[in-house]
Parts: structure tokens; sequence; C-alpha cells
């Protein structure tokens, strides 16, 4: 009697809020296999990951400038994922409110490529941090009032769960 592979796939792929210091996550799904003869399929719970981003440390974005950024991606599952893409998201970037409020309308802020093929694989229930070399830049268009501000920049974030 040949026996049925228990899991057959995930998906991970939606987008996922990310800052310069602010959580998102990515929705997907888990599935079983099972059966004798015949399989049948129920959906298992995969918890959201979450992800944060900050600019490297010792080099603080600028206009005209790149700059490294460093994702933390942390995933509460039962089973270890592989992210297999890194994208702009979905959504403006925007600054914190205060500066906001003092006129920083066009920030000027982006990710740099329109996808980073990565593959960062993160363990069941821990957390990994990646870096991608001057993976954010800042226009010299961005408004003045822009200067110091923190910045949430959307991304998307897709891949896999790993055996």
């Amino acid at each position: 009697m040949r026996k049925i592979p228990r899991r057959a796939s995930a998906i991970l792929g939606v987008s996922a809020a990310v800052a310069l210091a602010v959580n998102g996550g990515v929705a997907w799904a888990y599935w079983n296999l099972s059966g004798r003869g015949s399989a049948s399929a129920a959906g298992g719970t995969a918890v959201e990951l979450q992800v944060s981003a900050v600019p490297q440390p010792d080099s603080p974005i600028y206009p005209g400038a790149t700059t490294d950024i460093y994702v933390t991606v942390t995933n509460p599952n039962t089973f270890a994922i592989r992210v297999h893409a890194f994208k702009p998201g979905l959504g403006p970037v925007m600054a914190d409110a205060a500066h906001a409020s003092a006129g920083c309308v066009h920030t000027g802020v982006s990710i740099v490529n329109r996808t980073y093929g990565v593959s960062w694989y993160v363990a069941k229930k821990t957390s990994r941090v990646f870096g991608l070399p001057d993976g954010i830049r800042m226009t010299s268009d961005s408004d003045s009032a822009c200067q110091g501000a923190s910045f949430t920049v959307p991304i998307a974030v897709i891949g896999t769960s790993e055996s």
C-alpha cells in the first residue's frame, strides 16, 4: 500500500506593511493530506508572520542616498518557512505623524528594486534577521520636512512551508 505524503503544499503571499520599525504579516494556507486509497484534505491553522525592518544603524537615509535595510522575519508557526521574494507592497510610503503634520508629504522613500529573489529560511517558532544591501533609497526631491522622520514602507513577502 502506498502512503500519501502528509504535507502536500503551502503558500505564503499576502502583502505586509513593514516599516523602518513597523510590523506586518503574510497570510497563507497550510494543507494536510491523509487517507487510505483516496485522499482527503483539511485546512490547518497558520499564524501570520511578523515582519519588521530597520535601516543600517550607522547609515541613516538622506536625499539622494541608498542604505542597507535589515528585515526581521518572525515565524510563530509549528513548521519552518522559506521566504522566496521580497518586494514593494501596495500603498504609499508614509512619514511618522509629527513629520507628516509638519509637511513631509512627498517622502521620496522607496524600496530600490522591484523584486529581491531571496532564500530566507526561518525555523518554526523563531526569528531571523536578513540584510538587503542598498535596499532602500530617498530621492533628492523629498520634502524638507522629512528630515529626521521615520517612514512606514509597505512590502510584500512570498514563500512556502519547509519540511
